[in-house]
């Protein structure tokens, strides 16, 4: 049997991603989104950008379309922090990808406790 689209020679992980029937909530198993996501630039965009699928056609073009878009949102600082808290997420939130939230997370990880 052929291991689903984007699991072959890797092994699969969890991660949120959402579905088309799926809320910010759902997706983050909280019972209402965060406040500040109505002001979210995101929300008069095309989902399917936020969540570009790797080796897709257009997946370039959508993730840069993301990103311009975070650039300029009023709430990008929220986001980031709700992504660097929830490291499951994948797509694009205030602009960065899932490895650059990788990246970013790392000297968090490494510093002393206070």
């Amino acid at each position: 049997m052929t291991p689903p689209r984007g699991q072959r020679g890797r092994r699969a992980r969890h991660r949120a991603t959402p579905r088309d029937d799926q809320s910010l909530a759902d997706l983050l198993g909280i019972a209402a989104p965060p406040a500040w996501t109505a002001d979210a630039a995101c929300a008069q965009g095309h989902p399917d950008a936020w969540f570009p699928e790797h080796g897709e056609p257009n997946t370039l073009l959508h993730a840069t379309y993301a990103r311009r878009i975070c650039a300029a949102c009023p709430v990008r600082a929220q986001c980031l922090r709700m992504a660097l808290d929830n490291p499951e997420l994948e797509g694009i939130w205030a602009g960065t990808s899932h490895n650059d939230r990788k990246l970013l997370r790392r000297p968090l990880l490494e510093r002393p406790a206070a």
